[in-house]
C-alpha cells in the first residue's frame, strides 16, 4: 500500500523522465535506495524540498494576507485592529522576499558547487 501511494504522489510526475525523478530507485519499503543513488541521496531530497518550497510557501503567505485583509476589512474603525493587520501585511511581505532571497542564494551556491537544481 505504501509503495502504491508513493508512485501515484511521485514518480507519476516524473513517469515521463523517471531516471532524472529527484527520488528515483528509492524503495518507500525499505526506506533506502538501491543501486548508485545513495550518494546523492541527500542532494535529491534537498533539491525535491527546495523545488516543493515556493509552492508551499506561496500558498501559506495567501492564506495568512487573506486572513490579515479579513481583519483590516472587520475592523470597523477600531485602530488596535487595523494596525494588527498592516503589521501582519508587513511581515508576510518581508517573509515571502526573505524567502525568494534564501532560495536564489541557495540556487547560486548549487550552481557553484555545479549541482544545478532543476
Amino acid at each position: 500500500m505504501l509503495k502504491q501511494i508513493y508512485y501515484f504522489l511521485v514518480q507519476r510526475a516524473y513517469a515521463a523522465d523517471a531516471d532524472n525523478s529527484p527520488l528515483a530507485g528509492f524503495d518507500p519499503v525499505r526506506l533506502s535506495f538501491e543501486g548508485d543513488n545513495k550518494r546523492e541521496f541527500l542532494f535529491n531530497m534537498l533539491s525535491y524540498f527546495l523545488n516543493l518550497m515556493p509552492y508551499l510557501l506561496g500558498g501559506v503567505a495567501f492564506f495568512g494576507l487573506l486572513y490579515s485583509s479579513i481583519i483590516y476589512l472587520s475592523a470597523m474603525g477600531d485602530a488596535g485592529k487595523i494596525e494588527t493587520a498592516k503589521k501582519n501585511i508587513t511581515w508576510i511581505v518581508t517573509g515571502i522576499v526573505a524567502i525568494a532571497a534564501t532560495l536564489i542564494i541557495i540556487r547560486i551556491i548549487f550552481n557553484i558547487v555545479g549541482k544545478a537544481i532543476t
